[in-house]
């Protein structure tokens, strides 16, 4: 999956979500990073969460919190978590190929599949 590695890709997004909260008065921005992500991602392992947390409480008048309550535990963790919620799963997509329907073998599309396996439930999303 390491071609799906975009440099400072997180660092951009969350400053623009940080940016916008400020815009809102939210005091708050939510960012999905998983353990799964840590050995590829370096923008999503807990040390780069830290640091953009410590500068986002004091990059702006207003500070705002990274929160990313997820940081820790699995994507099959994750989905037994939105089940729990009734979250509908047929209204997200997780795969890197833009396509109609996702490919179901890229890294994205494999560890989605791996977590409603362990979560004993079929994935509601087309695949080709």
């Amino acid at each position: 999956m390491k071609q799906t590695v975009v440099p400072n890709r997180n660092m951009i997004l969350l400053s623009l979500a940080i940016g916008y909260a400020v815009s809102l008065e939210a005091n708050k921005v939510y960012y999905g990073a998983h353990s799964g992500d840590h050995a590829i991602y370096p923008d999503c392992r807990p040390e780069f969460v830290e640091k953009m947390n410590d500068v986002s409480l004091i990059a702006n008048y207003e500070a705002v919190e990274i929160y990313s309550p997820y940081l820790n535990v699995s994507k099959i963790e994750i989905l037994t978590d939105g089940l729990s919620l009734g979250l509908d799963y047929a209204d997200t997509w997780t795969c890197y190929n833009g396509r109609e329907k996702a490919c179901g073998k890229c890294g994205a599309c494999q560890e989605r599949l791996e977590a409603f396996e362990k979560n004993g439930i079929e994935d509601p999303l087309a695949y080709e």
